[in-house]
């Protein structure tokens, strides 16, 4: 009898069992049909698709020193608008003083497609020597395909002009954070995202490489017209004769308006005109070192 109830007893946890397994193996089915299928209709929530047209607009705000973007196609001070280059004739931009080197390349018939953009903005001294571009080139292959993607869009008719880089308000999440909006690493992160257009002409890493212009980093209480090899300006020697000390209130004076501190700098920007975007970028300063 006892042998019985024991046979009975082992076969209900052998059926409970079986049972258990078989339900887990059920839901364990379920759940990885259900991920594979919300994983096919549902996108990743918080993530934007990146392309290559908003990788390259990225990288075209070096450009924006010295060309308009705009469909506006303003002459700036040194550089022609650059609104319909893509696939155009080279040095065709009406009233533009275009140097005899690149006139002399340009009647050649080149015409702006992916392959001499790629080939001029990899090393513009290469393509056109003796051109007046003072713009090193981009080596990044990918970086480079990019903004020609960016600049193969900028054709059309009814696009809005945008205002400069160094006008735009911060990003959102820096605008509205729950951070204090004064403390010095909220404006330290403002700062660099207008140093992006100082980062066309200087190098702003330890690397300390001569780019354009000088390297900025260690600038903040550095003496001024040190950097070895670069070839700094008569009136900027003479500036620095004075045994000028990069202080804060010099760089900041500078940055205000490059040309009203130091008449005949090389320095192509026009200056920053609000204090509030002086500041940040000269708190950002004072980190690179």
């Amino acid at each position: 009898m006892d042998d019985m109830v024991t046979m009975k007893t082992s076969k209900k946890i052998i059926i409970v069992l079986f049972t258990v397994l078989v339900l887990i193996g059920v839901i364990l089915l379920f759940q990885r049909f259900d991920d594979k299928l919300s994983s096919s209709i549902k996108p990743n929530i918080g993530e934007a698709p990146t392309t290559l047209v908003s990788q390259g607009k990225r990288a075209a705000r070096s450009c924006e020193i010295c060309h308009d973007l705009t469909s506006a196609r303003k002459m700036t001070r040194v550089g022609p608008p650059l609104w319909g280059i893509y696939n155009a004739p080279a040095g065709k931009v009406k009233d533009y003083p275009y140097s005899a080197a690149h006139l002399k390349k340009a009647s050649e018939g080149i015409i702006w497609d992916r392959a001499t953009l790629d080939i001029y903005l990899k090393n513009p001294k290469e393509f056109i020597p003796g051109n007046t571009m003072a713009f090193a080139g981009i080596k990044v292959d990918e970086e480079r395909q990019a903004l020609i993607d960016y600049l193969k869009s900028l054709n059309r008719p009814k696009e809005e002009p945008q205002p400069p880089l160094i006008e735009q308000p911060p990003p959102v999440a820096l605008r509205y954070s729950t951070i204090d909006e004064n403390s010095q690493e909220i404006r330290a992160k403002k700062g660099e995202i207008h140093a992006e257009k100082c980062a066309a002409c200087h190098d702003l890493t330890q690397k300390k490489e001569i780019i354009v212009g000088p390297y900025l980093w260690g600038i903040v209480g550095r003496p001024a017209g040190q950097v070895i090899g670069f070839p700094y300006s008569e009136g900027f020697k003479n500036k620095i004769g004075q045994g000028m000390v990069w202080s804060s209130k010099n760089l900041e004076d500078f940055i205000k308006n490059p040309r009203g501190f130091i008449p005949d700098t090389k320095m192509l920007f026009d200056g920053i005109p609000r204090s509030e975007q002086r500041h940040d970028l000269l708190i950002y300063l004072r980190t690179l070192k």
